[in-house]
């Protein structure tokens, strides 16, 4: 079983690592979330950082050659291609999506353990899409 952790970027341009709240207001009998997300340390401490929705990555229950944990939104290089971590409905899982070719190389599906745990030790995170957009530039 993968642990259940999210990773986001605060308004200060510092990346946090926790559980995921995202306040909602009810307007009219709907919910509604407000805009902003928050994430907390896993202890769910009280304290928690005002992140960016927009970089709010999940954990995909991998981590590369050099064992670092692998986020929604990450590049991955994988036989000399980039590739960024993304999350798939169809595949129920992250895929791996090569950029320049607009071809997925695999998936982890949490389920099956496809792909990523296979060739993991010849995956290496290279940075992510919020950080180091300019990796995805040089692959178009």
């Amino acid at each position: 079983m993968r642990d259940i952790k999210f990773r986001g970027l605060t308004v200060n341009n510092d990346w946090v690592i926790g559980n995921l709240s995202i306040p909602k207001k009810r307007l009219e009998g709907y919910e509604i979330a407000q805009g902003h997300s928050y994430i907390s340390n896993k202890s769910g401490s009280p304290f928690a950082y005002d992140v960016r929705p927009e970089t709010v990555g999940q954990f995909i229950g991998a981590t590369d050659k050099n064992n670092k944990d692998l986020y929604e939104g990450d590049i991955i290089k994988h036989n000399g291609t980039l590739f960024r971590v993304k999350w798939s409905v169809t595949q129920l899982g992250f895929v791996c999506v090569d950029w320049k070719h607009k071809t997925h190389g695999g998936w982890f599906n949490w389920r099956s353990g496809e792909w990523m745990v296979r060739v993991r030790k010849y995956i290496e995170l290279v940075g992510n899409i919020h950080a180091n957009p300019e990796l995805l530039e040089k692959t178009k």
